[in-house]
């Protein structure tokens, strides 16, 4: 929104996208605001905190009317961002934003109404993270330890579920880094990422020497 003072309305972008599997509906993830990722500070219940926001816009299908019905954005930094404050309420990431493009929908793993859905994202430190939703992006969870790193010095990322229900972390580098997390508890989305991977021309892995 042009000339908008709202941190929040300012602007969105990088859109991550998924269609639910058995409804009509659609989720949204957005960055949203004016604070460029890499001068992002998130600090917990300090009002100098001033993260790169994250939003969230569903969508319906109407049957009647043939039309989608679009909800407003609604931001959920804050929900986001605690997943990565650890017990003495320190943050472990200062900035974040959803890897756009696909969000992953898992073809297996069903608790409550919706099928999980998983989100690689981006972070100021720490490289990248992920998170899960059991219900179609109303509330997310961190996938993993918050003292784990599954790709230290990743950039954009991407994830995947394999077909044994594992979930697979790739992301961009001079190359590729993945990692596979394992479940030990499904559930209750207990269990460790493996050991990062580096794929590269060094290795005769993938050659992706001139992007960013």
């Amino acid at each position: 929104q042009g000339g908008s003072t709202n941190a929040m309305t300012t602007g969105f972008g990088d859109a991550a996208i998924v269609a639910d599997a058995e409804r009509n509906e659609l989720l949204v993830m957005l960055v949203c605001g004016k604070t460029v990722c890499w001068h992002g500070n998130y600090i917990p219940d300090s009002p100098e905190s001033n993260p790169n926001r994250v939003a969230r816009v569903r969508a319906k299908y109407n049957d009647m009317t043939g039309q989608w019905e679009w909800s407003e954005p609604v931001e959920v930094t804050e929900q986001i961002y605690r997943q990565f404050v650890d017990k003495d309420n320190k943050p472990t990431v200062q900035s974040l934003f959803i890897g756009s493009g696909k969000i992953c929908q898992s073809r297996l793993i069903k608790v409550g109404d919706y099928y999980r859905l998983y989100c690689s994202v981006w972070t100021k430190n720490g490289g990248n993270r992920v998170l899960y939703s059991d219900d179609f992006g109303e509330n997310w969870y961190r996938l993993g330890q918050i003292d784990e790193r599954p790709a230290p010095n990743g950039d954009e990322p991407k994830v995947e579920e394999l077909p044994d229900g594992s979930v697979l972390l790739s992301s961009r580098c001079t190359g590729r880094y993945f990692n596979i997390y394992t479940y030990t508890d499904v559930k209750k989305g207990e269990g460790s990422w493996g050991t990062v991977a580096l794929s590269n021309a060094k290795n005769r892995g993938v050659a992706a020497e001139g992007n960013s």
